[in-house]
C-alpha cells in the first residue's frame, strides 16, 4: 500500500520502523535495508496540526 505525504509517495511494505516526535508534529520514517552495514533511508514528515499528525500515523501503520 502507498500512502502519499507532501511530495512523498511511501510504499508502506518497505518501512522498518516509525519514529514520533508529537511536540514538533513530525514523524520519521525509516525505510529500506538494513543489517550487515547497509544502511536504509530516513524520510522527515511534518504535520500542520494534531489531527493531521494523527491521520498520518493511522495510514502508515494500517
Amino acid at each position: 500500500m502507498f500512502v502519499q505525504h507532501d511530495e512523498y509517495l511511501i510504499n508502506t511494505s518497505n518501512i522498518n520502523y516509525i519514529k514520533l516526535n508529537e511536540n514538533a508534529l513530525k514523524v520519521y520514517v525509516y525505510v529500506g535495508p538494513t543489517g550487515d552495514g547497509n544502511a536504509g533511508g530516513m524520510i522527515p514528515l511534518s504535520c500542520e496540526d494534531e489531527t493531521e499528525y494523527e491521520e498520518l500515523i493511522a495510514k502508515l501503520t494500517k
